[in-house]
This record gives structure tokens, C-alpha cells and sequence, in this order.
């Protein structure tokens, strides 16, 4: 997570874009089936689709912690050139014979399966920040030690 990032969120019917710091899950998808578009990054336009599946009562005796019930693929690498230059990675890892393979390995600086997602691990990640007034600060801490550990 860096300052240099930027995000927005557009929720269905409102095409206005909103600060993502400035409202919570339940007021912009209150209900099971909404849905709403999220940018990450717009140099590289991570644009992702979520919807709200499911909603659970809360836990009392987990109210101030964050848990991750399920999960699907690896993070895409940072700087990576979006959805583009991600797709170009994984062909370029898929083939040792590729003349850009050990670069790119070299690049990434640890072993990648795109195929891996480590529940239990997000979850104790999720832990370290203070829920339910998670500050931008204490997200940033938590992402970039995550980010560090190559976890």
C-alpha cells in the first residue's frame, strides 16, 4: 500500500466516484446481491466487480476482529502493468524457455504460484489491525510488513 496509489469505488445506479475511506461495506452494499466496482491503482486499473454474497451476524466475541472465511488465487504482484502485464507474467513463468524467464523470476524475488490463497494466513494478517476503526495508517502497516515477508 502506498500514498501513491489510488483507489475509487463506483456503486450501482450512483456513478459518482467515492473515497473509500469515507464509507463503510454497509452503507454503500447493505444488502445480500448488491454490487459495486472498485479501481485499485489507476496507472494500471485494477478493476474489480464485488458482490455482497452473503451477510453474517456479527460475533460478539469476535467484534474486534476481521476473519477471512474463503478465498481464490494469488495477489498479483505489484507493478505489474494491470490485468495486461500480469496475464504476460504468468505466460513468461509458464515457460522456462522464455528469453525474459529469469528476469522475471529475478524481478519477483520469490517463488509465485498464481494459483495460491492462504486463508488461515489472511486471516492472521486481518488480525493485526484494530477493528472495527481500522485507520489508513495501521492498513498501510499491516500491508507493507505483509508485502515485505513475501507471505
Amino acid at each position: 500500500y502506498s500514498d501513491t496509489r489510488h483507489h475509487f469505488a463506483e456503486f450501482e445506479g450512483d456513478p459518482e466516484i467515492l473515497e473509500e475511506r469515507d464509507c463503510t461495506l454497509q452503507q454503500i452494499a447493505p444488502s445480500e446481491h448488491d454490487t459495486f466496482d472498485y479501481e485499485y491503482d489507476f496507472g494500471d486499473s485494477w478493476e474489480h466487480e464485488l458482490t455482497v454474497v452473503k451477510i453474517l451476524s456479527p460475533d460478539p466475541a469476535s467484534a474486534t476482529t476481521a476473519l477471512c472465511l474463503d478465498g481464490a488465487r494469488a495477489c498479483p504482484p505489484e507493478d505489474c502493468g494491470g490485468v495486461w502485464g500480469y496475464e504476460n507474467l504468468l505466460k513468461i513463468l509458464k515457460n522456462r524457455k522464455h528469453p525474459e524467464h529469469q528476469t522475471m523470476k529475478k524481478w519477483l524475488g520469490r517463488p509465485f504460484d498464481a494459483e495460491a490463497f492462504d486463508v488461515a494466513g489472511t486471516s492472521l494478517w486481518l488480525r493485526k489491525l484494530k477493528w472495527p476503526r481500522v485507520t489508513e495508517a495501521q492498513l498501510r502497516k499491516v500491508l507493507m510488513s505483509r508485502a515485505s515477508s513475501h507471505d
